[in-house]
């Protein structure tokens, strides 16, 4: 029998994973749900700590939507919940099973019907930290993204979700966009935030769970499940290894149409330009411009640090591989395949020390302010032409996208000091006087001439502030603008000097009073808590000491359980490896290298009952290949047959070990 109503589906829903309110019994939900399945589909959307999301490219073959971006997901079977449908196709299309760690339930994001009728539902899930997936043959790659700049072309459906439940809009304000992130995160997370709305699912305006989401009537008949790294350079690819070792990235971004801070200096032609070389321009990397600039990126090297490179200065101990043929411009990203041939590279990327990737390339520096999504820029990068690709440990524009230059260290200063009232007096008026004389849009900065200037040294000081009043004023006053009337200005303030003098003794004398009065009620306090504080430090210490081993064990415990996963996972798959020439590859997945080994000297009716497991990987060698003849132990480790089937297997390596020769 069908729902009569969106609000009874999702009541049978809920009683379905046992979580009905309303009294349902479990078995009356699973055979609702057994009926209407069959036109429901599901897609779970995972979320990482800093609100970046985890979506898909689908690939060129698939009929459905080919080469665009969404989520994992797809349709329910038989009596599957949405809930466990999410669940079921993302462990199919994106697992990551030693990092893949949850850090709370689903929730119910969205529900709607598509075009073919169904109910789609979507689900948000928060997970512990970004991790690489490993992706089935429906989709060719994958990338870690900001909501608000997904990578193209995305899902039609997924933007409209995206627009009617979270109000994502192309015209957002970088603050806007921070707090829709920062509220979208905490409600995954299971934090309140207590935004008032319309619920999209009832259409309710009672308190809501977040952002444009949904309310906590919804929530209550079964809309939330209650369900139970390494994020590395290829964050848009799949990784490979040839036979030799050497790392393929199918696709990777490699620089981004975005804004970013260059010092003057770094800019090219900064002096032609009138560039201040100490002062922080924003530059536009024009989207239009990289894509024009994508030709001159393939085959480019790729290093391990920014060196300028050329036919004649080419830093060979640097190269570590290439890009590849297939540079494209996907909006707002630059891609790019990669090969890396250098085991010392492969295994920074591998252990997550650099990961990031940083562009060099040469452009000219089109100073033209404008904005784009509402952030200011001061000019615009054009004629881009690429030189190299640099792995480096942070690139310039964050760790959202591998791209940019090596992010450069801006100085910041540490804050000014208030200045004394009479260097808040003198400061008006020397503003006052100097303001109308400066030429357009011209600044100055007179705080540190007035940072050492008090009442009782203003006279004597009076000369170098003049001075230093005229230096901070050349070049910058208006046409036949003179700083006359200054010294008569600051003179007329001795009056003004004399008196704060005066009351700044008596605010001392004052003050000195208050203070005494103060040490006095607080050695008084000591003495009435030292007591206390004698009897309470041993159990503070005692407390601090347990604390503190708690914290270590916990720690350790954490380390050796990861490790453990980690080395685990190695073993399978070494193992997995080994028994491939025997008997492919294995149908089902193994929990550790002995089942690996037992499953295939069972396939091949080999009794190893009560053998150790150390004994399996020489006991598989000991049987013959498929198709082949039975192994032979030659009594020496290498004799001139085995040299000769090498060469013959390698006839140029024969060759070119003569030749050295």
């Amino acid at each position: 029998m069908p729902a009569t109503s969106e609000a009874q589906r999702r009541a049978m829903y809920a009683a379905a994973e046992g979580r009905s309110t309303l009294g349902i019994p479990k078995a009356v939900g699973e055979e609702f749900v057994g009926k209407d399945g069959a036109g429901q589909a599901a897609s779970l959307m995972l979320v990482a700590p800093d609100g970046d999301v985890l979506v898909l490219r689908r690939s060129s073959t698939d009929t459905n939507w080919p080469g665009h971006w969404c989520w994992p997901g797809g349709k329910s079977e038989e009596g599957e919940t949405p809930l466990r449908t999410a669940q079921r196709e993302t462990d199919e299309e994106a697992t990551g099973p030693e990092l893949f760690l949850e850090a709370g339930p689903a929730q119910l994001l969205d529900v709607r019907a598509t075009p073919q009728g169904w109910l789609h539902y979507t689900y948000a899930q928060p997970v512990v930290e970004k991790f690489q997936p490993t992706l089935s043959a429906e989709h060719s790659g994958y990338a870690w993204a900001p909501l608000g700049s997904l990578p193209e072309p995305l899902h039609p459906g997924l933007r409209d979700m995206l627009g009617e439940r979270l109000g994502i809009a192309a015209d957002m304000s970088p603050e806007a966009m921070d707090t829709l992130r920062s509220n979208f995160v905490k409600w995954t997370r299971g934090e309140d935030i207590g935004l008032e709305g319309a619920c999209p699912i009832c259409g309710g305006t009672g308190e809501l769970a977040g952002p444009g989401i949904v309310c906590d009537e919804c929530r209550g008949t079964g809309s939330v499940a209650q369900a139970n790294d390494a994020l590395a350079m290829d964050r848009n690819s799949v990784r490979s290894f040839d036979q030799d070792g050497h790392l393929r990235v199918e696709m990777t971004p490699i620089s981004k149409a975005n804004v970013c801070p260059y010092y003057g200096r770094e800019i090219p032609d900064f002096e032609a330009l009138g560039l201040d070389p100490d002062r922080i321009y924003r530059l536009y990397r024009d989207a239009d411009e990289l894509a024009k600039a994508a030709p001159t990126f393939v085959g480019k090297p790729l290093l391990l640090k920014h060196i300028p490179v050329s036919a004649k200065e080419h830093p060979r101990e640097a190269v570590v591989g290439a890009l590849g043929d297939a540079v494209e411009f996907h909006a707002p990203y630059l891609m790019a395949p990669l090969s890396i041939w250098d085991g010392a590279a492969i295994a920074l990327i591998e252990s997550d020390r650099q990961k990031e990737l940083s562009s060099s390339y040469r452009y000219r520096a089109d100073m033209t302010p404008g904005t784009l999504a509402g952030e200011s820029y001061d000019g615009v990068m054009r004629d881009i032409s690429g030189n190299h690709v640099a792995l480096v440990e942070e690139g310039r524009a964050g760790p959202d996208v591998v791209v940019g230059d090596s992010k450069m260290e801006i100085i910041t200063m540490k804050k000014t000091a208030l200045l004394s009232r009479m260097a808040s007096v003198a400061h008006g008026a020397i503003l006052a006087h100097v303001m109308p004389k400066l030429a357009a849009d011209q600044k100055i900065d007179l705080r540190p001439a007035l940072a050492d200037i008090t009442a009782k040294n203003f006279k004597a000081k009076r000369p170098s502030l003049v001075e230093a009043v005229a230096k901070a004023t050349k070049g910058k006053l208006a046409a036949d603008a003179k700083l006359d009337g200054l010294d008569g200005l600051l003179l007329a303030l001795d009056e003004e000097a004399d008196a704060q003098e005066a009351m700044d003794e008596d605010d001392d004398d004052e003050e000195a009073k208050k203070k005494k009065a103060a040490e006095d009620a607080a050695e008084e306090e000591e003495r009435k808590k030292a007591a206390e504080d004698a009897e309470q430090e041993d159990e503070e210490e005692k407390k601090k000491a347990m604390d503190a081993a708690i914290a270590a064990a916990v720690t350790k415990a954490k380390t050796e359980i990861r490790a453990e996963m980690l080395q685990t996972a190695k073993d399978v798959r070494a193992a997995e490896e080994a028994v491939r020439p025997y008997i492919g590859k294995l149908a089902m997945a193994h929990d550790s290298a002995e089942d690996v080994y037992r499953a295939a000297l069972a396939s091949l009716g080999v009794n190893v009952d009560g053998v150790h497991p150390s004994a399996l990987p020489a006991i598989l060698k000991a049987q013959p290949l498929p198709g082949g003849t039975p192994v032979q132990r030659p009594s020496v480790a290498m004799d001139a047959a085995g040299v000769s089937s090498f060469h013959e297997m390698f006839p140029v390596t024969k060759t070119h070990i003569v030749q050295s020769l």
